[in-house]
């Protein structure tokens, strides 16, 4: 979905399709959005927020994806991946939007619940796309794509240290997991699922139902691939 955004967004651009570009830049909270009157928009002023996009508007590797699921869920096993399709573990503060921690009722924050799995990986992948803890994954990011360069799973997990609370333990650690997601698929049902969701998500189609026993070997393809640059999603 994330990359026909991006198409979409272009298209925008060279059509100068005021609507469109005020749309996309609301969803991907542009800097001093409020402040911008998009009817006055000058050239300048067009490319900056272009840049800006460009910056946002991007994917992310399926090896990050799959290991932040993995970790954030406990292999899909958690009270929130079961009842809310929460795969990451995302906070809200709204009352009703989430599902309040079994050993803290009284926190002012939800875990952040979703109608599907495919919903919980758009929201996972506009947060790491909007949120200021996540610049630096972004700059480093544009900045590979821009010198055609290989954007892989294992550099951008460097920049996630505030996803979590144990900091750069956390980047330790979901590099781990994409190394063994790499060497071992174990929970075969739940990867079947994960990979369905995902491909379905960047690809905007259902793929066949796979058999058990598969989901090992196209993991261990898929990752191999896309960690190579063969497959660059």
């Amino acid at each position: 979905m994330v990359l026909e955004e991006r198409k979409l967004m272009k298209i925008a651009f060279s059509t100068n399709n005021i609507y469109q570009i005020e749309r996309f830049s609301k969803k991907y909270k542009i800097k001093n959005f409020k402040k911008i009157n998009f009817s006055t928009l000058n050239r300048s002023e067009l490319r900056t927020i272009k840049l800006e996009l460009l910056n946002k508007i991007n994917s992310i590797p399926i090896s990050l994806i799959l290991a932040q699921s993995i970790i954030e869920s406990g292999w899909g096993a958690s009270r929130f991946a079961q009842e809310g399709n929460a795969l990451f573990g995302q906070w809200t503060w709204k009352n009703d939007d989430g599902i309040k921690p079994k050993g803290n009722l009284d926190a002012n924050f939800s875990v952040k619940s979703f109608d599907s799995l495919l919903d919980s990986v758009n929201s996972y992948i506009l947060n790491l796309n909007t949120h200021p803890a996540y610049k630096g994954l972004r700059n480093f990011r544009i900045s590979q794509y821009n010198s055609g360069k290989n954007i892989t799973g294992n550099d951008m997990a460097n920049f996630l240290d505030k996803y979590a609370e144990i900091g750069f333990e956390y980047v330790t650690k979901v590099k781990k997991m994409m190394l063994d997601i790499l060497l071992y698929s174990g929970n075969v049902w739940l990867m079947i699922g994960l990979l369905l969701a995902i491909l379905e998500l960047t690809n905007g189609t259902l793929i066949f139902f796979l058999p058990t026993g598969t989901s090992g070997l196209l993991t261990g393809l898929v990752l191999k691939m896309q960690e190579s640059g063969s497959l660059p999603i």
